[in-house]
């Protein structure tokens, strides 16, 4: 979810299949059934286990984004922790454009 949008699952994972079964699924509930229920749960289940797979491999690299993310903001916050420790009223400026000309 993106500030109050919600993406939509089948163009998230790639899943043709998806869109299909929502159609089907909404033809049933309309009383005009296209696939058996039971045929259409089967895939329902199918298709979940897809899903849950590409999501998950898609948290797993976010999850390392947040992490390389914040290792490189540690070693800018201890630098402005030992600053402010050592002069409190250190020009933070001053402590980024250290950090900038390291590296």
């Amino acid at each position: 979810m993106h500030e109050g949008i919600v993406p939509d699952l089948a163009n998230l994972t790639g899943s043709s299949l998806y869109d299909i079964l929502k159609f089907a699924s909404l033809a049933d509930r309309g009383g005009q059934a296209i696939i058996p229920p039971q045929l259409l749960g089967s895939a329902y289940r199918l298709e979940a286990k897809d899903i849950d797979s590409k999501l998950s491999k898609v948290f797993v690299r976010v999850e390392a984004a947040v992490i390389r993310l914040f290792d490189r903001l540690l070693p800018i916050y201890d630098d402005f922790q030992r600053a402010l420790h050592a002069e409190p009223s250190v020009n933070c400026a001053r402590v980024l454009a250290t950090q900038k000309s390291d590296g």
